[in-house]
Order: structure tokens, then sequence, then C-alpha cells
């Protein structure tokens, strides 16, 4: 196994600083003429660098909120489990306890990752709104009004209206593979008739390796993403694959 022990904060740090070269915009808003030397070329691209370590920071924050989500949701087998039954320590999916209809559970979770990894940054945003749409996640927020001159009315307006936009399966994310997971395992196990070697050709996954057996007329999935995921355990970082296991 592959584990690399290092902080939330050496991670974030190094990988903003390697950052520039993102483009942005803002808009000047005044209530007056802006008088010639009132914005000037340091103060321009000193807001632009703001701006750009912001979006940087955010798009690197929602990659490892989504990865520490999916880590922890699978250590769940993507359930809720007070609905579902258990064998030998192992949820057992049927038609009342499967993932379906995750991406409302995951977006909850993934809204607490995230924001415990932007109180660390510097800065006043406070109001986020996540939208998942075809797998892409979406991070808005309202507007930033920065000052260009103290005790003036010139100012600048940071439209983060698309604070970060991430697809998931960039970092092996695919919230509606999961969703349909049940339904597939549950169908190429009436196929195979139980067949262990039938169901481990037949059942295709893009983003999950797995192993199958039998015990007792259950079926045992034992999962593991085919990709590796950072994720925070106990205040250190690991690199490493999500697992799961469950029992149809």
């Amino acid at each position: 196994m592959n584990k690399k022990a290092i902080t939330f904060g050496i991670t974030l740090v190094v990988v903003v600083l390697i950052a520039i070269g993102t483009s942005t915009y803002f808009f000047v808003r005044s209530r007056e003429k802006v008088l010639q030397n009132t914005v000037t070329g340091d103060s321009i691209l000193e807001f632009q660098e703001e701006i750009m370590k912001l979006k940087l920071y955010t798009e690197e924050s929602v990659k490892l909120a989504a990865s520490q989500t999916l880590y922890e949701l699978a250590l769940r087998s993507f359930v809720n489990e007070q609905s579902c039954l258990v064998y030998r320590d192992r949820i057992v999916w049927g038609e009342d306890c499967n993932p379906s209809y995750l991406e409302e559970r995951f977006l909850k979770k993934f809204e607490e990752n995230f924001l415990l990894l932007m109180k660390e940054y510097p800065g006043d945003l406070e109001d986020y709104s996540y939208e998942l749409k075809n797998n892409i996640l979406i991070i808005k927020s309202s507007d930033i009004e920065k000052k260009v001159v103290a005790d003036t009315n010139y100012s600048f307006i940071y439209s983060l209206d698309n604070l970060a936009e991430v697809d998931l399966m960039v970092i092996g994310i695919n919230i509606t593979e999961i969703e349909n997971m049940f339904g597939e395992v549950s169908q190429i196990k009436q196929q195979c008739s139980s067949n262990i070697n039938c169901i481990k050709t037949g059942l295709k996954l893009e983003n999950w390796d797995f192993e199958v057996s039998e015990e007792t007329g259950y079926l045992i999935f034992e999962m593991k993403t085919k990709k590796y995921h950072f994720v925070n355990k106990g205040g250190n970082m690991y690199f490493e694959k999500a697992r799961m296991e469950f029992a149809i």
C-alpha cells in the first residue's frame, strides 16, 4: 500500500505555489469619475493574484473533499445503514438498502469536508452553493468587493458565480456508476446464477476493481477504487484507494 503521511496545510500550500497562469476577471465600480492615479497597475495585479490563489485553493479543496467523501461513504457501502441488514459485519444490499439516489448524501457529506478545508484559507467567503451536474461539481459563492483605496468609493468587484468547476471523473469518481451499481450487480447475479467466474468476467466497472466470493447463499463483494485518493485520517494525509464491502 502506498501511503504518505503529510498534513493538509503542506499539501494545499504547495499546490497554491505552483499555480500562476490561471485567467480571471473582475469589474471596477465607482460612484464618481475614477481619477487617473486611483487604479494602478500594481493594484490590479495584486487583486488578480488574490483571485487566482483563491480559485486554485478552492479547486484543490474540491478534489480533496470529494476524495475524502468517497472514502468515508465507501466505508458504509454508500447506504443509510439504519435501513439495512448486516451479514458478518457487511452491509447487505437490497431493494431498500442500496446506493441509489446517492447524489444528495454525497453533496451533504462533501459540504462538511469542503468547509473544513476552506476555513484554512484567509478570506471572507462564508456562503457557498454546490451543484453536481453530469458528474461535474460546481462551486459558487457571492461576489467579493475590495476597496481600491481605503476610505473611497472605488472598489473591485469579483464575480464568483463559478468559483470552481471540477470533473470528478478526473480523480476517478463517478456518482452515476455507484448509483447504478446495485442494479448491475443484481442483474449479473441473475444472469450468472451465482457462478463466480461468470460474475467476474461479466461485471464491468470503470472505476472499481473487485473480488467476489460466496458464503451461505450470499455473494460477498470486496471492492477498491482503481485510482488512489488523498485521505485525511487522524490529521494526517494518506494516499490510498477507497474500499468497500457488501453482501447481496
